[in-house]
Parts: C-alpha cells; structure tokens; sequence
C-alpha cells in the first residue's frame, strides 16, 4: 500500500511539473515584428467570428440555388369514421368506414431564363464580399497589434534611456561628494545631486510601469493577454521607405475599403440581373403517384406526369422597385470609391511630408547627440577637476539624455509612420 501511494504521488507530481513546464512554455514569448500577423489570425476570436460569417454566406449560397435542385415529399394519411347518420358528409361512401391514402411528389426545376445562374452569381458575390469583410478585419488587427509592437519597443527603450540618466545621476553624485570632500563645494551640492537622483530613480520606477502596461497590451492585441512578451529587437530607423512612398503612390486607387465597396456593387448587380429574369416564365417538371381506398388490400392507385408554367405578370411594379433600389446602391458605391481615393491621396501627401520632416530631424538629431556626448565626456572630467559648476555638469548630463530620447522619439515616429503607409498600401 506505501509503494501504492508513492507511486500516485510520483505520478501526480510529474504531471504538475509538465503542465508547469507548459505553463512556462506559454506564458513567455520571444515575440518577433514578422510573427504578429500570424499571432493575431490564430488567436484573436473576432477573426474566427469573421471566418463564421463566411460560412454561413457559403451556407446562404447553397440554400439560394437549393430550389432549382429536385424536390421531392412523401405524404400518408388514415382516416377512420365513427358512427354517424351521415357519411357522405365526411366524404366517405356508404359501405366506408375507415380510408387510407399515400403519396410521392417529384418536381424539378427545367428553365427560368437566368434565374438559376444569378442565383449562384448573388451567392458567389456575397461570399466574396463576406471574404473581403474578413481581410479587412485581419489587417486592421494587425495594424494595431504592429503599432502596439513598436510602442512597447519604444518603452523598451525608453527605460535604457532613464536607466542610462540614473547612472548619470549617481556619478554626478558621486564626483559630488569626492569635491565636497576635498574642500571645494558645499553640502548644498551633495544634497541638490542625492534629490536629482532620487527623481531619476523615481522617473526610472515610472518608465518600467509604462513598459508594463505597453506589454499588456500588445499581449492583449494578439489574443496573449495572460502571456509575458519580451523581445531583443532594437528601436532603429525604417529601411526603404522612398521604395515604399514609391509604391503606396502607385495603389491609391486600390484598397480594401474599395474592394468592398466594388464587391457591394457587384451583389447589388447579380440582384438586377436576378430581377430582369423574373420578367420571364419559368418551367417546372412534375411527377406524382399515391394510393388511395378503403382497405389496405383494395387501393386504388393514379399516377401524374406535367409541366408547370408560372409567369407572374403584375407585381405592383415590386420589381422595378428593387432594381431601382440596387442600382442606386451601385451608383452610391461609385461615389464613395472617389471620396475613398481622394481621402487616401490626402494621408498619403501628409504621411508624405511627415517622412521627409522627419528624416530632416534625425540627421540633426544625431549631429545633436554627438556633439552632447563629447559635451559629457568633456564636461565631466572638467567637474571633477573642479572647473564647471554643478549647475553646469547637470545641464550637460540632462542635454545628453534628453538628445538621445528626442533621436528615439523620431525613430519611434518613422516606424509608427512606415506602419500607416503598409496599411495605406493594402
């Protein structure tokens, strides 16, 4: 019985271990920039209600064309008479008293002028619409989850950058105090540089809560919320992007948000269509047979075959309406297709001059940090002989910190704005 219970126990604590292992295993994530999109269509759940919509535009397809399949019932009934003074008044003979009848119905659809093929044509466009719903979903949650990505880069960095302003801090409290000991600076000094690096400590504190919260919800927009993210990449300037400019000029005239609309306009046609051919007559075959009689053993038995003609002439000018109705929505789609390039040219003319601005900025931004980084080095080994004031050595540690965000800051915007012209270019 021991060896029984040491056994379960083994048993079960290598279980917790694999599923802790697995939890591990989950719940850290070396997250790249090129698996985002694929991170997002496997977990988010509004992409799988999307993929749902699809199918049941797929399903709708198949029940539009699913009556000019065959079709075909059966029927059977028992009718049995009570006592009564009058059987003819139920519509059984005299010498009746119980009846029976069966029946099989068979018809197909022959002819309808168009009415099948547009049908399908309706289904087939609302699928196709249904898929075009579905892209645009995927690429505005990627979209998001790309600049959640970089935002949680840029708080990345942007802790290195208050870390590197602590450790200025505390050298400068450290040559501080080795001056005040030698005589040539007052207490005054140790105590304005021990409040300047307990603000860098405190500035530090707050920059890791942001990269937190960054990390949430980047792990919130790819459908980890749970996960703990991490990644090595560094925050560094976009490559080919006057390639990029290139190309999103050329596609202005090409979106999502105009494939759908074109993808709209195409069922609002497949229903005009689908209406011209109710003008027409449509033919249906029909077959029958069935039994009927008094006694399971004395059925009488008859047989049908036809051809059915339906024509509806007078609809209350239904119709026309509905044509009408689409064909404005056609009309309207083209409206919106032009205001549609017109407002991407508009963002495309801004992101445009935004690049152009920016990388006008990062060139005199890393002139800035090099001269602020000689301006440290030199500054410093002047403090410490005893040469600048506190007030100055300050002023050049708080320049250098300060230029490397501001270079950080633009490199941020340049990814931020190479993002918007990949969702432009889709």
């Amino acid at each position: 019985m021991k060896k029984y219970f040491v056994l379960i126990s083994l048993t079960l604590l290598t279980q917790v271990c694999a599923e802790q292992l697995s939890l591990d295993k989950v719940s850290n994530l070396d997250l790249k920039l090129s698996d985002v999109r694929s991170l997002v269509i496997k977990n988010l759940s509004e992409i799988r209600n999307s993929e749902i919509r699809i199918q049941q535009t797929e399903a709708t397809k198949d029940l539009r064309v699913s009556r000019f399949k065959t079709q075909g019932d059966i029927s059977a009934g028992y009718e049995n008479l009570f006592d009564s003074s009058d059987a003819y008044s139920f519509g059984f003979d005299e010498d009746e008293d119980e009846r029976m009848n069966t029946s099989l119905k068979i018809s197909q659809y022959l002819y309808g002028f168009g009415r099948k093929k547009w049908a399908l044509e309706e289904g087939l466009a609302e699928v196709n619409l249904s898929r075009v719903q579905n892209a645009m979903i995927i690429r505005d949650l990627s979209f998001k989850a790309r600049l959640n990505y970089w935002n949680y880069i840029f708080e990345q960095a942007g802790l290195e950058i208050a870390n590197e302003r602590l450790q200025l801090s505390q050298e400068e409290e450290q040559d501080t105090e080795s001056l005040f000991e030698a005589g040539t600076l007052s207490r005054v000094d140790v105590l304005q540089t021990k409040v300047t690096k307990m603000q860098s400590l405190n500035t530090s504190r707050s920059q890791k809560s942001r990269l937190h919260e960054s990390m949430i919800e980047l792990a919130s927009s790819i459908g980890l919320v749970n996960d703990t993210i991490k990644s090595s990449d560094a925050l560094d300037p976009p490559q080919h992007m006057e390639k990029l400019l290139v190309q999103v000029k050329t596609l202005l005239d090409k979106s999502l948000e105009i494939a759908l609309l074109e993808a709209d306009s195409n069922v609002s046609q497949t229903k005009i269509e689908q209406v011209k051919s109710e003008y027409a007559p449509e033919l249906y075959g029909l077959a029958s047979a069935g039994v009927t009689g008094p006694h399971t053993d004395d059925l009488e038995d008859g047989w049908l075959v036809g051809v059915t003609l339906n024509w509806k002439i007078l609809d209350g000018n239904q119709r026309n309406s509905r044509r009408l109705y689409q064909a404005k929505n056609i009309l309207a789609n083209q409206f919106s297709v032009k205001a549609e390039i017109r407002e991407r040219t508009r963002i495309y003319l801004q992101l445009e001059t935004q690049w152009d601005s920016l990388a006008e900025q990062i060139f005199n931004e890393k002139q800035a940090l090099a001269f602020a980084e000689e301006n440290y080095t030199i500054a410093r080994e002047q403090y410490q002989a005893g040469l600048l004031t506190l007030l100055q050595v300050s002023d050049v540690n708080l320049q250098l910190v300060e230029s490397r965000y501001r270079l950080l800051s633009i490199i941020y915007q340049m990814q931020v704005l190479r993002e918007n012209l990949l969702y432009l270019k889709q």
